[in-house]
């Protein structure tokens, strides 16, 4: 975003985590729902702001 040109602030998410049972989610959705509801969380913090959630997970043999 820097190489854009663009103004941006990263911040740590409010949301916890252990809150989401990845048992019966694909790794993909799992990663999806985290980073949707870390996104969520700041946006309830800062309505007005554009929020980019992420998350990155470890998948080995089909196991998170």
């Amino acid at each position: 975003m820097n190489l854009a040109g663009l103004d941006f602030e990263s911040a740590p998410s409010c949301f916890d985590e252990s809150l989401i049972d990845g048992k019966n989610l694909t790794p993909r959705r799992y990663a999806q729902t985290l980073a949707f509801e870390k996104a969520r969380c700041l946006v309830s913090l800062e309505p007005a702001a554009v929020v980019i959630g992420a998350d990155t997970i470890v998948v080995c043999e089909g196991r998170v």
